[in-house]
């Protein structure tokens, strides 16, 4: 049975239906300025990482949806079309690496994280935005998906630590406006 891409669908109009609000906290929170390199994973359109590429030497949006892409593309970012799951970089790549509302869409959550983390310059830190399966609004994000039949798979924070806490105890988690902000910090 085929797969309804929805993120392919939902390209053109994926801008004016989910805006980003958060900006400048999300840019103190992302440590920003730094000279050295960003990839957001999932990043789509480049609808989060918009208000973060003049912070950065260079940023990258890789999305496995070729139409998000092509939006992205015509704001002038720099993509790659592929999966979290398999990173067409180097180790040590990157900086910052970024996933935000992008994890519960992946078919293997621990294989992005290690990805991810492969690619992450020791020094830098991986910064996941999720929503918070224990707010209200988690809630309602996860039953929407559900009727929508995206078969995200939403974890806890407890679970997403679990995740990554074999890999780095320098863990932080904030809750904004019910998401939570988890970064996890690469020792040098």
């Amino acid at each position: 049975m085929p797969v309804l891409n929805h993120f392919d669908l939902l390209a053109p109009w994926y801008d004016k239906i989910i805006s980003y609000q958060e900006d400048e906290e999300f840019q103190n929170w992302m440590e920003l300025p730094i000279n050295g390199n960003l990839l957001d994973i999932g990043g789509g359109t480049g609808r989060v990482s918009g208000s973060l590429v003049n912070k950065v030497n260079k940023l990258v949006i890789v999305d496995a949806s070729y139409e998000m892409l092509k939006m992205a593309n015509k704001k002038g970012f720099s993509t790659i079309c592929a999966l979290g799951e398999g990173l067409p970089y180097e180790g040590g790549a990157f900086e910052r690496v970024l996933i935000v509302d992008v994890l519960h869409h992946c078919n293997d959550q621990e294989t992005v994280f290690h990805d991810a983390w492969r690619i992450l310059k020791p020094g830098g830190f991986l910064a996941i935005v999720e929503p918070n399966v224990d707010h209200l609004y988690g809630k309602m994000i996860r039953i929407f998906e559900m009727l929508l039949v995206m078969r995200s798979k939403f974890l806890s924070d407890r679970a997403i630590v679990s995740l990554v806490q074999e890999s780095s105890k320098d863990i932080t988690i904030k809750h904004v406006k019910g998401n939570s902000w988890i970064k996890v910090y690469k020792g040098c």
